[in-house]
Order: structure tokens, then C-alpha cells, then sequence
């Protein structure tokens, strides 16, 4: 029997000096695809719609609204609308340009594809929190109190 120490790596020597297969036992089942999926972190790994998540994210970080929207919409034509993070920064986009309703619907589209997503389902909160008080939307007696409570 060997010292040599088990590395775990496929091809290489175990305690008994054997070298590993890249099947487990006798059923001929990749060690990879027993049960977990493993996402490499090499660029081509990437799934294709997350490719110009980074670019999309410069752009909006720069307030380069344009660029980021041909970018966005790029990649949504690509997805066929699947991208959660395009939908999500334009919702972003949308409601800083005074566009509520439309980033409320981009926010519910973002929570639909990805009902986890913590942070679209607190954007969505904040478009509905913003749509409720503004005052186009409000109840017409609201309006009225603004409009006759006296200057601050």
C-alpha cells in the first residue's frame, strides 16, 4: 500500500496508489453530475444571458441611462425577456426618470422570474410606496388638503 495522500482530483493516485476515474463505482455516473451542479468561474462558464450583466451595471453606475437601455434591450431580445438582472436595472432606470408604473411592472416581471430575488421584491415595495403618494395618484380629498394646508 501507498502513502500517497488522496487528492480527490480525477487521474491522480488514491491511498492505494490506483489512479481515479472520472466515474464513481460501478454505475458509470460522472462524480459532477451526482446530484450537484457545479458552476465553473472561467468567463465561457458563464450563462450567455449573464455576459453583459457587468457592462450593463458600468453604464447604470455612470448614469449612462442611454447606453445602458440599447444595452438592456439588447440583451432582452437575446433572453426573449429572460434576463432578471436587465429587467431589474431598467426598472432602476425607469423610475429615476419619473416613469413609476412602468418600473413597478419591470420590478413585478424581475420577481416573477426570480420569486428569491430580496432585492427586486424591496424595489417593488418602493414603487408601490412612491406611486401611493404621489399626488397625480392620490384620493381626490387628499389632494384637496394639500392644496389648502397653508405655506411652510
Amino acid at each position: 500500500m501507498s502513502d500517497i495522500a488522496d487528492t480527490g482530483r480525477e487521474g491522480e493516485p488514491d491511498r492505494s496508489g490506483e489512479r481515479k476515474s472520472s466515474s464513481s463505482g460501478s454505475s458509470g455516473v460522472p462524480k459532477m453530475a451526482e446530484g450537484r451542479i457545479v458552476r465553473g468561474t472561467r468567463p465561457h462558464d458563464i450563462a450567455v444571458h449573464e455576459r453583459k450583466n457587468w457592462l450593463i451595471h458600468l453604464h447604470y453606475i455612470r448614469k449612462d441611462f442611454e447606453t445602458c437601455k440599447v444595452l438592456i434591450g439588447e440583451m432582452l431580445q437575446e433572453t426573449e425577456g429572460m434576463c432578471e438582472y436587465a429587467i431589474y436595472v431598467l426598472g432602476l432606470i425607469k423610475r429615476q426618470e419619473g416613469e413609476i408604473s412602468d418600473s413597478l411592472e419591470l420590478f413585478q416581471r424581475a420577481v416573477t422570474l426570480n420569486p428569491n430575488s430580496s432585492a427586486a421584491v424591496k424595489q417593488v415595495a418602493r414603487s408601490l410606496y412612491v406611486n401611493t403618494f404621489t399626488l397625480h395618484n392620490c384620493h381626490p380629498s387628499f389632494s384637496l388638503t394639500v392644496s389648502l394646508s397653508p405655506p411652510l
